[in-house]
């Protein structure tokens, strides 16, 4: 069998470069047409910033700090939040649908301390209207389970306090030790227990070393993210090029 030379790459063959013009300008054309049907898609942003203190005695450190940071883009999604955001949208007439809306149109993503919500919409108006919405329900939903949130860190602080002081050797009790019966550790103990059995999951799972900043709500994007008239026109070209590529190493009779 002989050796296979592209003829893009041979130099004994004048490469038909006619065909890779007309195939160009086609692919381009029909990019151009496709603008004319294919929406181009909008991206608006709303973020959330947080805060944590960091403790030098190891209380907090870094990793528990961008466990919680991250959790807060895990509750994005929580479904209290989206299912209001679906209930206000339906009656300004845009229906959501939760399959499209968590894998298709939306995305969260984390920077330093703030939680970017973004959702994508072929209406920029519409765009902005829903992440800052969202942003803002999950905004409050942070803010009413934060005191929640620091009652749970507070019991398990009184639990690890209790425990300390079960533990610890009668030379080295504390006066807070020291002054316990065991009817104060009893009750100090079902106290805690009962309140994090209450409160954990009205705190959505936060504690108390995190600050719940600020919101900020979308701007109307200007730009689309993606099916510009431009990248189909490019896509279009691009494609094309590869087709007379490919045509011109397959058409019969080429081949010396």
């Amino acid at each position: 069998m002989d050796d296979f030379y592209p003829k893009i790459i041979s130099s004994s063959t004048n490469y038909p470069i006619k065909n890779v013009i007309i195939f160009m300008l086609l692919g381009a054309l029909i990019g151009l047409m496709l603008s004319f049907f294919i929406p181009p898609v909008y991206e608006a942003v709303s973020i959330i910033t947080t805060n944590m203190e960091i403790s030098p005695t190891g209380t907090v450190n870094e990793l528990m700090y961008d466990s919680q940071i991250n959790y807060i883009s895990h509750l994005a999604y929580h479904p209290p939040v989206l299912k209001e955001l679906f209930d206000l949208e339906a009656e300004k007439g845009h229906y959501l649908n939760d399959t499209e809306f968590v894998y298709e149109e939306t995305s969260v993503e984390r920077a330093l301390m703030n939680t970017i919500l973004k959702y994508r919409h072929t209406d920029p108006g519409i765009a902005a209207r829903v992440v800052t919405t969202w942003g803002k329900l999950l905004y409050d939903a942070l803010l009413q389970a934060y005191p929640h949130g620091v009652l749970v860190s507070e019991a398990k602080s009184r639990l690890d306090r209790i425990d300390s002081c079960v533990n610890c050797e009668n030379a080295n009790l504390t006066a807070f030790c020291a002054n316990l019966t065991e009817e104060d550790i009893e009750r100090i103990n079902e106290e805690a227990k009962q309140t994090i059995l209450i409160e954990t999951e009205l705190s959505l799972g936060l504690t108390r070393e995190i600050n719940i900043s600020s919101y900020q709500p979308a701007f109307v994007p200007e730009e689309p993210l993606r099916f510009t008239r431009g990248s189909l026109i490019l896509s279009g070209n691009f494609i094309g090029l590869l087709l007379a590529i490919v045509f011109n190493e397959i058409i019969p009779n080429r081949r010396k």
